[in-house]
């Protein structure tokens, strides 16, 4: 994932994104009553419409408590099959995140102006925060120790194959 991107549990972007995924079945010609049918049946025509309004409509991703604007960033949404939230590991600063079981809610935004303010606030456009100036964007832990590996003078680019875990250590 790219630090603009977030991967949504299928069933919480079905259910954020009923009400315009029925709006666009509907100017498609299907009937309200039908429109429902199709997104509780998973149809073909409900996913094109809800990847549809997916990529024209992010997500507002915010970590409680939020003590300004910048800890709510917006994200581009995409299905994943799992029951969680996946974000890159570099925008977890932002929110303060870790790995002990932190919840995050997921908005999206309605009127058309709401959903062109929301573009200004993806990660990639607020580099820095305004209180401390550093940067929002930032490698943690398993990052660095990655570039460190692949930079250091022991990596060798050919892959290799190991036959038990005691040799690969």
């Amino acid at each position: 994932l790219n630090p603009d991107e977030v991967r949504l549990p299928e069933e919480a972007a079905w259910e954020l994104y009923q009400p315009f995924v029925m709006r666009r079945l509907s100017q498609t010609g299907h009937k309200p009553l039908d429109g429902l049918k199709l997104i509780e049946e998973r149809a073909d025509a409900a996913k094109k419409a809800l990847e549809a309004e997916m990529k024209e409509r992010p997500v507002m991703v915010n970590r409680a408590p939020a003590l300004h604007k910048y800890n709510m960033l917006t994200m581009k949404p995409m299905l994943d099959k799992s029951n969680t939230l996946k974000m890159n590991s570099f925008v977890l600063k932002n929110y303060n995140g870790d790995f002990d079981g932190d919840q995050m809610t997921i908005h999206v935004p309605v009127g058309r102006k709401a959903v062109q303010e929301s573009w200004k606030f993806l990660p990639s456009k607020v580099l820095f925060s305004p209180a401390t100036h550093d940067f929002t964007i930032q490698p943690r832990e398993d990052a660095l120790l990655g570039l460190n590996f692949l930079t250091s003078e022991k990596h060798t680019p050919e892959p290799q194959s190991f036959k038990t875990s005691k040799d690969a250590s």
